[in-house]
C-alpha cells in the first residue's frame, strides 16, 4: 500500500508536521503525519496504541513507511560502533585508509527489511598496506585537510615548503595506522555535534587545519554523553604513540555496551532459567526487544551448539541473535516470548500462571511438528524437549509456538546418532533407550558414552515431542503419570497411564499414539509427522470452527484489509457460502454493510450480492426441480 504527500501543510503539532495526502490506488483522502528520524522513537507507543485502534470515533491509523529523507537511523553510539568494528577490520587486513571523512560513510538500508541499517566505509582510492608493525611510506600523502591527523599535516607542509624552496627538512617519518584512528575520532565528533567539526568552522579549511596542528579542540566541549567524549580525546592525541588502537576503540564502546546492557538488567528481571538468568534487553541497530540470557562462563553452550542456533532461522524455533561476553558471564540475546507452555497449566493463583492468548491446540501440536521438522533438516538433535522448552510468542493477533534451549543440542554423524556422554535434559521426558542406557548403575564412563552414543537419534527426539503432544491434550499431565519415579519406569516398561483412558479417540490422538512407539524403527519421522497432520487439517471451506464461523468470510467482511477483495473473490470461487449466517448476525453482505468503512467496500458488496443472488438461485432452482419431481411421481 503506497500514500502520497502534497504540500499542503494542515497543522503543525507534537514533533512533525501534518501534510494534506491520498492512500492507495482509489485515493482515499488522509493526513499524512511527518517525522524527523530523531523523533521516530517518541512516537512508537502512539504507533502501537493506533494500530490496535479500530472505532468510529477514533482516528484511524492507516499506513507507516519511511523515505530517504526521513528514514530510522541506529542509536548513536550504535553508529559509532559500527564504524569502529569496520575500521579495526581494515588495519587487521594490513592496510590503513588514508581517507576518513563523513563523505566516505555510507549508510546501507537493507531493502527486505528497512529497519536493518548498517554504516559503511567506502572510496579506497588512497588505501596502502602496511607492515607488520602497522606503517607505511608517507610519499605523496593525500586526502582532505579538514581530516588529516597533525603528524600528516606537518608532512605536507614540509612538502608544500620543499616545492616552493623555501627552507625545509627532506627528512621523513612513516606513517601509521594511528592517523585513521585520529580521523575517525574527527569522524565520531563531526556525527555528535550534527555537521560541526571539533576544530572550527566546518566552512573554514585553514582555520580547522591550523587548530588540529595546535590541538585547539574549540567544540569538543559540547560532545555529550561524557563516556563519548573521553573516547573521541584518547583517539584525538596529538602524539600517535599515545592514540589509542582501532582495537582498543572497539573495547571500549563493547564494554560501555555490555555496561549498559548490565544496568538494564537491574530494570528488567525476568526469572531463573536452567543454569542462568533471563532478563528484558534490546538488540541491535533497531533496539529489537529481546530476552538475554546471562550465565556464568562454566555452564555456557558450547561452540557449536551457539552455532547451530544462530544458524537456525524458523518461525516455530526461538531466535538466538547474538552472543557476546565479559569478564564474569556470556549474554545471549533470544528471541523474547511471553510464557512457557508449561506455564497455561499452572494452579489459578499461581502468579507465574499465562492467561494470555494461545493457540487452538491442533494448531499449537502443527507448529511445534514444523518446527522439529527443520531442527532434524538442520541435522541437529534438540536431546532436551519438553513443555518448559515450549515457548508462546504473542503479536500481530496471533499467537506462535516455539521451540528453545538448544544447551543440548548436537549434529548427528553419518549414522544419524549424535556423540554424547551426558545428558542435561529432565529424565521424565527422555525416550526409552536413554533411559534404559541410564538405568545400569554399572555401565559408566566410556560403556555409557558408548551406549548414549547409540541410542540418541532423531526418533528420540520424537518420542519426546510425543510426550510435549500428550501434555497438551491432557490438559498438563504427563502421559505417564503423575510422580517422577513412576513416570521413567512407565516409559521404560511402555505402561503410558494417562494416554488410553483420557484423550478422546481422535486422529491428533492417534498421531501422538505413533509418536510414542516404544521401538524406534516403529516411530514416526518429523517429517513423517508433519504429513499426517495435512491430512488432519484438511477442512471444508465452511466448515464451523469453536467460534461459530466459517473458514474466515465473516473475519474479512468485519476487518479492514485493502486485499481482502482478492481474498473474498478466491473464497468465492473455491465455493465458500455466502448466505451462511454464522452466530445470527447475518450473512456477509450484512456484516459488510453494518461494519466495514473502507474505499474497496463497493467492490466487495457488489461482488458478494452477485454471488448471493446465483447462490440463492441455485438454491431455489434445486427446490423447483425436487417439488417437479415429487409432482411428476
Amino acid at each position: 500500500m503506497e500514500f502520497e504527500c502534497n504540500k499542503t501543510v494542515l497543522g503543525r503539532g507534537g514533533f512533525g508536521i501534518i501534510f494534506n495526502g491520498f492512500l492507495g490506488p482509489n485515493r482515499k483522502p488522509v493526513a499524512v503525519k511527518r517525522l524527523m528520524l530523531e523523533d521516530v522513537d517518541g512516537s512508537e507507543k502512539e504507533e502501537e496504541a493506533l494500530r490496535n485502534l479500530k472505532h468510529p470515533n477514533v482516528v484511524e491509523l492507516h499506513h507507516v513507511k519511511s523515505d530517504s529523507s526521513f528514514r530510522r537511523m541506529p542509536p548513536r553510539e550504535e553508529v559509532l560502533y559500527q564504524l569502529a568494528t569496520g575500521l579495526e577490520y581494515i588495519h587487521k587486513r594490513g592496510m590503513v585508509h588514508r581517507d576518513i571523512k563523513p563523505e566516505n560513510v555510507l549508510i546501507w538500508v537493507n531493502p527486505e527489511k528497512e529497519e536493518e541499517v548498517l554504516m559503511k566505509w567506502a572510496d579506497f582510492g588512497l588505501s596502502k598496506r602496511v607492515n607488520e608493525r602497522g606503517s607505511f611510506s608517507t610519499s605523496g600523502v593525500q586526502g582532505t585537510d579538514n581530516w588529516l591527523a597533525p603528524e600528516l599535516l606537518k608532512i605536507l607542509i614540509q612538502e608544500d615548503e620543499l616545492m616552493d624552496g623555501t627552507e625545509g627538512t627532506s627528512s621523513r617519518q612513516r606513517g601509521t595506522v594511528k592517523s585513521d584512528v585520529y580521523a575517525e575520532g574527527l569522524v565520531f565528533g563531526y556525527f555528535y555535534l550534527d555537521g560541526e567539526h571539533i576544530f572550527g568552522n566546518i566552512h573554514s579549511q585553514t582555520d580547522i587545519a591550523n587548530n588540529i596542528l595546535k590541538n585547539n579542540t574549540v567544540n569538543i566541549s559540547k560532545i555529550q554523553p561524557t563516556h563519548v567524549h573521553d573516547l573521541i580525546v584518547k583517539m584525538l592525541s596529538s602524539v600517535p604513540d599515545k592514540r589509542i588502537t582501532s582495537s582498543e576503540v572497539v573495547e571500549f564502546l563493547t564494554e560501555y555496551r555490555t555496561q549498559h546492557v548490565r544496568n538494564q538488567f537491574r530494570k528488567g528481571y525476568i526469572e531463573k532459567a536452567g543454569y542462568g538468568i533471563l532478563f528484558e534487553g534490546v538488540w541491535g541497530t533497531t533496539r529489537l526487544p529481546v530476552a538475554i540470557k546471562r550465565m556464568q562462563s562454566i555452564h555456557v553452550l558450547g561452540q557449536k551448539q551457539e552455532e547451530s542456533w544462530l544458524g537456525l532461522n524458523h518461525d516455530n524455533v526461538v531466535k538466538l541473535f547474538h552472543a557476546e561476553n565479559d569478564s564474569k558471564f556470556r549474554y545471549y540475546a533470544l528471541e523474547l516470548c511471553q510464557a512457557s507452555l508449561n506455564q497455561i497449566f499452572l494452579k489459578d493463583g499461581d502468579p507465574q500462571k499465562y492467561r494470555g492468548p494461545k493457540p487452538q491446540t491442533e494448531e499449537a501440536l502443527y507448529q511445534l511438528a514444523m518446527g522439529l521438522e527443520y531442527i532434524h533438516e538442520k541435522k541437529l538433535i534438540h536431546c532436551d524437549l519438553k513443555p518448559k522448552n515450549v515457548l508462546l510468542w504473542t503479536g500481530n493477533s496471533s499467537t506462535v509456538m516455539k521451540w528453545t534451549n538448544f544447551g543440548s543440542s548436537k549434529e548427528i554423524d553419518a549414522k544419524g546418532t549424535c556423540p554424547i556422554n551426558e545428558i542435561k535434559g529432565g529424565l521424565d521426558w527422555l525416550a526409552p533407550e536413554i533411559l534404559k542406557a541410564l538405568e545400569n548403575e554399572e555401565n559408566q564412563s566410556e560403556n555409557l558414552a558408548q551406549l548414549l552414543w547409540e541410542c540418541c537419534t532423531f526418533k528420540s527426539d520424537v518420542f519426546a515431542e510425543g510426550l510435549v503432544f500428550g501434555f497438551l491434550l491432557l490438559g498438563g499431565l504427563h502421559p505417564y503419570g503423575s510422580v517422577s519415579r513412576n513416570i521413567q519406569t512407565n516409559i521404560n516398561q511402555d505402561k503410558p497411564a494417562s494416554m488410553s483412558t483420557k484423550i478422546p479417540t481422535s486422529p491428533i490422538g492417534e498421531l501422538t499414539l505413533k509418536m510414542l512407539a516404544y521401538k524406534q524403527e516403529n516411530r514416526l519421522t518429523a517429517s513423517e509427522i508433519v504429513e499426517e497432520f495435512g491430512d488432519i487439517r484438511k477442512v471444508e471451506i465452511n466448515c464451523i470452527h469453536d467460534y461459530g464461523h466459517n473458514a474466515s468470510l465473516p473475519v474479512l467482511c468485519r476487518n479492514y484489509g485493502y486485499e481482502n477483495l482478492y481474498i473474498i473473490k478466491l473464497l468465492i470461487e473455491n465455493g465458500i457460502e455466502v448466505h451462511c449466517n454464522p452466530n445470527n448476525e447475518g450473512n456477509a453482505l450484512n456484516i459488510i454493510i453494518n461494519h466495514y468503512r473502507e474505499e474497496n467496500r463497493a467492490n466487495i458488496v457488489e461482488l458478494l450480492s452477485k454471488e448471493e443472488i446465483r447462490q440463492r438461485g441455485r438454491t431455489q432452482a434445486g427446490s423447483s426441480s425436487k417439488a417437479m419431481k415429487r409432482k411428476h411421481n
